[in-house]
């Protein structure tokens, strides 16, 4: 739930989606969403 909201916020700052998934990876390493998911 956590990183969804983070992902919501980025999207919304405009973030491209390999920018969130590299930030998503360095905040939460091995708990990560997968990349598909991150991209959805």
């Amino acid at each position: 739930m956590e990183q969804r909201v983070m992902m919501m916020f980025l999207v919304n700052e405009g973030v491209k989606p390999a920018d969130i998934y590299r930030k998503l990876q360095t905040q939460y390493g091995d708990e990560t969403l997968s990349c598909s998911k991150t991209f959805e």
